[in-house]
């Protein structure tokens, strides 16, 4: 697919989730954010069967990073706002809680965030997902009221043959997000009926924006040769926001044998495409984490924490979890791991997220005492979050009191 769960990860910026209620709103003509009914499909589908409306949801999960960042920075955009509340049915969905994991399969949910347009029969209609820019999350909703660019309806014309070339592009585009397994056979297609024009235009960008994510896909010389054009027709962020994926694509590749200056030259041309502090800060520490440098480790974490991080427990369990997971082998690196999940577990005592972490950590350097101790914890959190983590809260405590 077109991005790795590493470069989702690194593509995060980590921030605290603040719950709503039922209706997520200030007042009723001044409302903080997209007003969504929670976890409750069937008023949804009844509510829009009655106002001849689709049903958006928000299909998230509470570990998710990506999905708070939507929620603190897009779905509180005025725009955002006032085109989902006009036009939707707002929904939020657990994908790990209640009727969530029937959905992740009849959705093909495999990343998050992943957003869901439905009829009220449950129908799906349009899909998307990751983050994305406040005008991109609008023309996502738009997109999904467009006969010309619904998935089902482009879908039929191509099997019959009876399809445009602008609506060949929207179904490549579309059915690769998707995940479906037929979009090679689109992407050729359109490919043989496309020439120079069509590519350098905005609607060639907007496949360059599907498709290109390392410097070896055809279309990277494209995207190069009318980088200008493309910045004038949608904007530095888009456009950057491409050579970024590129980028961290290059640096995850060639992480193991470059130098350090090249690393660095690498993480400012992030910071100058405003790259997320979290994807700057999770190849930095890689770097040294390979190599097993504990002392770097130490001094990177510090300075993303000093600089970036200061009470934020999400982005430094990320930091701890990345340190955690490349250098437990080493005693020195699981030390500075367990200096960063302890940092962030006094941040948030209750972030089931970091908990987990900590107690992950806290076992494998044989503290075993406090890991049963904070398993525990975690099992009484999980009553307010849902039976799955409930489930996996019992079996992680199980298995600690086993290993006695």
């Amino acid at each position: 697919m077109r991005v790795t769960l590493l470069v989702l990860s690194f593509l995060c910026l980590a921030t605290s989730c603040k719950k709503e209620g039922t209706i997520n709103s200030e007042t009723e003509n001044q409302p903080s954010s997209i007003a969504f009914i929670e976890e409750d499909l069937e008023n949804a589908k009844s509510i829009a069967k009655k106002e001849n409306k689709l049903i958006f949801i928000d299909c998230y999960t509470t570990w998710c990073i990506p999905c708070k960042w939507m929620e603190q920075n897009v779905f509180v955009d005025k725009n955002v706002i006032e085109y989902y509340n006009e036009n939707f049915i707002n929904l939020k969905l657990d994908m790990e809680k209640g009727i969530g994991p029937e959905l992740v399969k009849k959705f093909r949910v495999n990343a998050y965030p992943t957003y869901a347009f439905i009829n009220s029969n449950g129908d799906l209609i349009h899909k998307g997902r990751s983050t994305m820019l406040p005008e991109e999350f609008v023309q996502m909703g738009k997109d999904a009221l467009s006969p010309s660019k619904a998935y089902g309806i482009l879908y039929n014309k191509f099997e019959a043959d009876n399809i445009s070339k602008d609506e060949l592009l929207e179904l490549t585009t579309t059915a690769y997000s998707l995940g479906e397994k037929r979009y090679p056979e689109y992407y050729e297609k359109l490919m043989n009926e496309v020439d120079d024009t069509f590519l350098a235009s905005e609607k060639g960008f907007k496949l360059i924006q599907s498709f290109v994510y390392n410097e070896e896909h055809e279309l990277f010389k494209t995207l190069r040769n009318n980088e200008m054009k493309y910045r004038e027709m949608v904007g530095d962020s888009a456009v950057n926001r491409v050579y970024t994926l590129c980028l961290l694509q290059n640096i995850s590749k060639n992480i193991s044998t470059m130098d350090e200056k090249r690393l660095q030259q690498d993480l400012d041309s992030l910071k100058n495409l405003g790259a997320f502090p979290t994807a700057i800060a999770g190849n930095h520490l890689r770097y040294y984490l390979m190599r097993e440098d504990a002392e770097k480790v130490n001094e990177v974490s510090n300075k993303y924490i000093n600089e970036y991080f200061e009470n934020d427990a999400n982005s430094i369990e990320y930091l701890a979890r990345t340190t955690y997971r490349m250098g437990k082998e080493n005693k020195n690196i699981l030390n500075e791991a367990d200096k960063l999940i302890t940092m962030a577990y006094q941040i948030e005592p209750n972030n089931l997220t970091v908990l987990n972490s900590y107690i992950q950590i806290k076992n494998e350097l044989g503290d075993k005492e406090e890991a049963i101790e904070k398993a525990k914890l975690a099992v009484k959190i999980s009553d307010t979050v849902g039976q799955i983590e409930k489930d996996k809260a019992l079996k992680t405590l199980e298995q600690l009191n086993g290993s006695i």
